[in-house]
């Protein structure tokens, strides 16, 4: 698969540079929640659980026409996903903890879309696009900070997990299958549309971890 996708790129590249004398260029930028579904396997007996991202992202993306009302746009844009959680407890009031954990994600994803679309009027269009989105995992942190209260006296320690180092076992390539529609209005366009992940981010034998999301942002066209 990942092979297909590559030739893929190349292929899409090579078309970019032959046809570029039609193309545009767009800034994007928007918001991107992430779910993670986590689902552990023992003794074929499956749990699975879930983890939810706030994610923000500004990229450009390069669209050309193919012939007629139909396109390819070629994209990059960097991603920042994020989120914090937090557990507490005490015992009668006399020994008592926190533990806040900062999760911190920061992503490369290529795009790859075709798209479909129809004037409304000589400044309104309205479009489709789908294909996949190579993401890449640039770095991934979990910060961990323990707060423990023993009759009045409080110690705090802090840690910190590299999701990618060398004893981890997250995979850093991810490949999704996009889809959604884009308004556009003149130089300004809106688009919305949902992220699903195909591979398996967490080389365990016995857990497996999909992603999926939605975004919504904005674009302007120079």
């Amino acid at each position: 698969m990942m092979k297909r996708l590559f030739a893929f790129l190349a292929v899409s590249a090579a078309m970019l540079v032959a046809g570029k004398s039609y193309a545009q260029l767009s800034i994007r930028a928007g918001f991107a929640p992430e779910t993670w579904k986590s689902t552990v396997t023992v003794n074929n007996t499956s749990t699975t659980s879930t983890s939810n991202l706030k994610g923000i992202f500004i990229g450009a993306h390069y669209n050309f026409s193919l012939t007629g009302d139909l396109g390819l746009s070629l994209g990059a844009q960097y991603r920042y996903n994020f989120s914090k959680e937090s557990e507490s407890g005490d015992v009668f009031g006399l020994v008592g903890g926190t533990v806040e954990t900062k999760n911190t994600q920061s992503v490369l994803d290529v795009p790859v879309l075709l798209n479909y679309g129809l004037d409304l009027s000589d400044a309104m269009r309205l479009s489709i696009f789908a294909g996949p989105t190579l993401n890449l995992a640039l770095a991934g942190n979990s910060h961990v900070t323990s707060t423990v209260t023993v009759l009045g006296k409080t110690n705090v320690t802090e840690t910190d997990n590299d999701w990618y180092g060398d004893n981890t076992n997250f995979e850093t390539l991810n490949l999704s299958a996009t889809f959604g529609v884009n308004f556009t209005y003149m130089h300004f366009g809106l688009f919305a549309g949902y992220n699903l992940g195909l591979l398996d981010m967490n080389k365990a034998d016995n857990l497996s971890l999909k992603t999926a999301g939605f975004f919504v942002g904005l674009g302007y066209t120079l």
